[in-house]
């Protein structure tokens, strides 16, 4: 359709009288700009991610224990809202290439159709980053929490490597544990806003102390 279109146009006024460049036409060429400037955009970031990952080995979050959340079903359900979201990206990349087709056919009620399909995708996949990035990327005043097992959380900028169980739960005891038996269950508290005075409540009911 494009390539009609450039047809339709003198050339003086599309290329200043000069052969249009490689012998394409001004859409195609004008899309393949858009292209490689996508490439290279996301690229970019690509790569940005691939050091900033790399120089942070030891303190990158695990994936599976971020983002296991689904909205008001609660945890245990890793990467399927993530997964979830990519299906409805790519649903609404081709919702949205039907209706570009529906209006090379001129089909009205198609176009329609398509668009309102892709409007909704894409309300969906904006409103899910929304609710992700208020309920997985926050901080707190303990500082940083390291997801992965055996790591040091840091609260106030002072790393501790241990907790102390101050009331004794169903299976703890009160003592002194290392920072991995209880790493998941600071966690879970920290983002629950359920630590108070330094102390938490494990899973299974006892009181623990920083």
């Amino acid at each position: 359709m494009a390539g009609h279109a450039t047809n339709q146009i003198d050339s003086t006024s599309l290329w200043g009288g000069k052969v249009s460049p490689f012998s394409t036409s001004y859409g195609k060429l004008m899309m393949w700009f858009f292209l490689v400037s996508d490439a290279l955009t996301f690229g970019g970031l690509l790569i940005a991610y691939g050091f900033t990952r790399h120089g942070a080995q030891a303190s990158w979050p695990i994936g599976e224990e971020t983002f296991n959340s689904l909205p008001f079903l609660g945890h245990g359900y890793p990467l399927i809202y993530v997964a979830l979201m990519t299906f409805i990206l790519i649903v609404s990349s081709v919702t949205m290439v039907l209706a570009v087709e529906a209006g090379h056919r001129m089909d009205r009620k198609g176009v329609t159709k398509w668009m309102l399909a892709t409007i909704v995708g894409g309300f969906f996949f904006l409103g899910s980053q929304a609710w992700e990035w208020s309920h997985f990327i926050h901080g707190s005043e303990y500082g940083k929490v390291e997801l992965a097992d055996g790591a040091q959380a840091t609260v106030s900028g002072h790393s501790f490597e241990s907790f102390t169980v101050l009331e004794s739960g169903h299976h703890l005891k009160k003592g002194t544990y290392e920072v991995d038996e209880l790493l998941h269950d600071f966690q879970s508290a920290v983002l629950a806003g359920k630590v108070k005075d330094n102390t938490f409540t494990s899973h299974d009911g006892a009181l623990v102390k920083l």
